[in-house]
């Protein structure tokens, strides 16, 4: 788990400050050496009562930072009304759809949201502010599915790149694609429509024999989408 507001390698532990790693388990690497850095509680709170399935930040376009635990069917946030305050977890609500599958979450965050799915579920987003639930793609007012569908295709990886919400190794509806890239218009995540031409889409990866994929990571700073298979690297 990366600290809050990112590592600070050329620090020494004794003037990182809390805010750096709150209630973490963090240590670092230095002249040979582990050694402590501040904040090393375990992260507490409630008990959440199902298996962690991930765990990730959500960075929010005023700058400020939420840590995000997700479950196999619940989310909770790191703070109550803003991130850390208190030190605790807090359930967020559930909004319009209760999540049925058990596979681990992808997550990805962009257009000021969080996102989340998995290949046995719908994708689901949360937009950071506390008391709003998270809802899913399928029942929010205005989504234009797949295919002239009223439905989000579920897929195994998401990533935010381009503008455009990507899911790869899909599942529509009855069909299973596990080479498929597939996206959004430009800056909505509700319209996955190919068929109106609206730059909505997919694509389908064949070379190497159509191998599924197994990996998927943009970067921001040079604008590249990396999709990996067992063999190949795109």
């Amino acid at each position: 788990l990366m600290p809050l507001r990112g590592r600070r390698t050329a620090w020494p532990p004794d003037e990182m400050g809390q805010e750096y790693a709150p209630n973490c388990l963090n240590v670092r690497f230095r002249f040979g050496e582990v050694r402590g850095t501040p904040g090393r509680g375990l992260l507490a709170g409630p008990p959440v009562a199902e298996p962690i399935k991930w765990i990730g930040q959500f960075p929010l376009l005023d700058g400020t930072i939420w840590a995000v635990m997700l479950t196999t069917t619940k989310a909770f946030r790191w703070g109550n009304g803003s991130p850390g305050v208190p030190r605790q977890w807090h359930q967020i609500l559930l909004g319009d759809t209760v999540p049925t599958g058990s596979s681990r979450w992808t997550a990805t965050v962009g257009e000021g949201k969080l996102f989340f799915g998995r290949s046995d579920d719908k994708i689901y987003y949360w937009s950071g502010v506390a008391t709003d639930p998270f809802r899913s793609i399928d029942a929010t007012v205005g989504v234009q599915g797949f295919g002239g569908g009223v439905t989000a295709p579920r897929g195994k990886f998401l990533e935010y790149f381009n503008n455009r919400l990507t899911v790869a190794s899909t599942v529509e509806g009855a069909s299973t694609f596990t080479n498929r890239l597939r996206w959004t218009e430009s800056g909505n995540f509700l319209r996955w429509d190919e068929t109106l031409g609206l730059v909505a889409g997919f694509l389908d990866l064949v070379e190497g024999g159509k191998e599924p994929i197994q990996c998927t990571k943009s970067f921001v700073s040079g604008g590249r989408l990396f999709v990996s298979t067992r063999t190949t690297i795109k």
